[in-house]
């Protein structure tokens, strides 16, 4: 009996031990190695073959390739890690490949002179204050395979004039386009449900923005500060429930709320909805007077756009209604004089 306790005893000590060796081994096979190729560097896990783009010194234009080779392994660039680009004040613009899935927290938080960003396919997610202070950047497409926009991610960037946020994504985090003073075009897709606090705070460019019909919340101070906005087009039949502050300092006792016809009455009566100065059903024909090429503002295109018109009256991929600036009911010379006059008096 005496022997067979200590053969156990025997045995599971060199099972722990073997089990430790595993563990290590384990650890060493998935441990990252840091290399650098071609001027950029990368966390490399050889097991795996996989690499994240690390903290470096950065500038000019950088291509990420979606695989390197280091010591006869080839490996696949799955992601933009923590920080990898911060405060590379020289960067100037970066393609991201499709093989990358992830860009994580603060990856090119303060880059001011990036101008460009093309983003991957395969990207689904966009990490906290990814491109926050990117002051430079005025556009930026967000692909179909992103779902999550995190807190801030383009908090600050004051240069952002249009961003479109495709259907895949449901979720846009905390102070998302905090302070995007540029930012006057936004498309929001139909799978985006919820609206966080401060997404579009203090985005005073912003004129006009569509809600999709999945909307059924709008945190606090959403749009609060967005000094220049005219009109919301609230696709969501269900009446979204609302935060605090969420239209403070925005003009929507002189605003235009469009809204489903269906729902029109109860928006009517639903506090801060109520405070728009006109609510009208969305099934009736929405125009900007005077916005001829239909982009969203009145400028010098929407000129052309009548003169087209005025030349041939059967020209399509134009907003007739519209282009009656005037109002008498025809398209001519008048409507010219009309736009130029809401150009110069910025109404």
């Amino acid at each position: 009996m005496k022997r067979l306790l200590l053969f156990r005893r025997f045995l599971g000590v060199h099972r722990a031990i073997l089990f430790v060796l595993f563990a290590q081994l384990f650890t060493l096979t998935m441990t990252a190695t840091e290399v650098i190729v071609d001027g950029i560097k990368y966390d490399a896990i050889k097991k795996t073959k996989q690499a994240t783009v690390i903290a470096n010194s950065y500038s000019g234009d950088i291509v990420i390739p979606s695989t390197f080779t280091y010591d006869n392994v080839e490996y696949s660039v799955t992601t933009i890690g923590n920080s990898a680009f911060k405060s590379c004040k020289s960067l100037t613009s970066l393609t991201i490949p499709n093989t990358v899935t992830s860009i994580e927290n603060a990856a090119f938080y303060g880059c001011t002179s990036l101008t460009s960003v093309e983003i991957g396919n395969s990207v689904t997610s966009i990490g906290t204050s990814a491109f926050s202070n990117c002051s430079g950047l005025t556009s930026i497409t967000i692909p179909n395979s992103v779902t999550s926009i995190g807190e801030s991610a383009f908090r600050g960037c004051t240069g952002l004039t249009s961003v479109t946020i495709p259907n895949s994504v449901t979720s846009i985090g905390f102070s998302a386009f905090y302070n995007c003073g540029s930012l006057a075009s936004v498309e929001i897709g139909n799978s985006v449900t919820s609206i966080s606090g401060s997404t579009f705070y203090g985005c005073k460019s912003l004129k006009s923005i569509t809600l999709p019909t999945g909307v059924t919340s709008i945190g606090s101070s959403a749009f609060s500060g967005c000094s220049g906005l005219t009109s919301v087009i609230c696709l969501a039949e269900q009446v979204p429930t609302i935060g605090t502050s969420v239209f403070q300092n925005a003009p929507i006792g002189s605003a235009t709320l469009y809204v489903p016809k269906a729902s029109l009455d109860t928006y009517k009566s639903t506090e801060p909805w109520n405070s728009f100065g006109t609510i009208l059903p969305i099934d009736e024909p929405t125009y900007l007077l005077g916005d001829a090429n239909g982009n969203g503002e009145v400028e010098i295109g929407d000129v052309t756009s009548v003169l087209t018109l005025m030349a041939t009256p059967e020209a399509t991929g134009y907003d007739n209604k519209a282009a009656d600036a005037n109002g008498n009911g025809e398209i001519e010379i008048g409507d010219v004089t009309a736009i130029l006059n809401i150009m110069a008096n910025g109404e």
